[in-house]
């Protein structure tokens, strides 16, 4: 797992400033095949991307009706969909297509009806799916989705495997991944800092960072999110609550990383709650490189 260097300053050039309003510039996401961690951004580092959030917007749908998104249907035992995740894609069409430059996706998976106890494996390219799950459905289970994470393939394409029984599929795109990016500048050592009060045995960490959990607002209006923080309490779920200023007008699920090298999710509500869950081990969060347009 790739570690993250105390926060230095960093900030996108002119060049793309309107495309990343929304981007932590001071992280970039490494997508190689080991995985995906945070590193420091540096000019034009080697095989990083950095991350976009975006609107959701859905790519598939497998349940019939009037619900049905995409070209696929049911999966059975042992089903796979390939999916080429560029331009107009299902629901991402328009101002909302994938752009030829994402590097990988930021997805919301969920899982509808399972006949059997099965497990999505969700890996880039086609070919053959690695020993690995990404969402594990059971009968009788809600639907429940499932932040992940996935690079694409030279052709952009990434696919989802189902290990046993028939099950429908919901795939939302969140943001996504890019390596056309430029880092230089002092903008974000500028940005004011407010730090935030943790709730419910959350505490300040530095076992990824020095830096204490703190928020801003930068001049496009993008809530930032820096710093490590820790819960040995059990009490994993309430962390803080962001001010008026600082709140969406709708929730938002801003990536974030726990120890374990998992996946975390950050639920942003419209009343400032801020939510940890969806790791089987949050005890140590990052929130470095989070953000969010309000």
């Amino acid at each position: 797992m790739s570690t993250v260097a105390p926060c230095t300053h960093a900030t996108v050039i002119t060049k793309h400033r309107a495309r990343w309003a929304a981007v932590g510039a001071a992280i970039a996401i490494s997508l190689g095949a080991g995985g995906i961690g945070l590193v420091r951004a540096a000019p034009s580092p080697s095989g990083a991307s950095v991350f976009v959030g975006t609107d959701p917007c859905r790519i598939v749908d497998t349940r019939t009706g009037p619900d049905h998104v995409g070209p696929f249907g049911t999966l059975g035992p042992n089903g796979k969909i390939t999916i080429t995740a560029t331009g107009d894609v299902g629901q991402c069409a328009g101002v909302k297509a994938l752009p030829a430059t994402a590097t990988g996706l930021q997805l919301n998976v969920t899982a509808v009806g399972a006949t059997a106890p099965t497990h999505f494996t969700i890996y880039p390219g086609a070919g053959t799916p690695p020993n690995s799950s990404s969402l594990n459905p059971v009968p009788g289970q809600p639907p429940v989705p499932n932040g992940v994470t996935v690079r694409l393939d030279a052709i952009k394409q990434f696919s989802l495997f189902n290990l046993a029984g028939n099950v429908d599929v919901i795939i939302d795109v969140v943001g996504y991944f890019t390596d056309d990016f430029e880092i230089g500048g002092d903008e974000i050592a500028d940005l004011v800092w407010t730090p935030l009060t943790l709730l419910n045995g959350w505490e300040s960490s530095t076992l990824w960072t020095s830096t204490a959990p703190a928020f801003a607002i930068d001049a496009q209006g993008t809530v930032r999110l820096r710093g490590s923080l820790s819960n040995t309490s059990g009490s994993l779920v309430h962390a803080f609550t962001l001010p008026p200023a600082a709140r969406p007008s709708d929730t938002k699920f801003p990536v974030v990383y726990a120890y374990s090298g998992g996946q975390s999710i950050l639920e942003v509500r419209s009343d400032g709650t801020a939510l940890l869950w969806g790791s089987a081990n949050l005890t140590f969060t990052s929130l470095e490189g989070a953000a969010f347009q309000p």
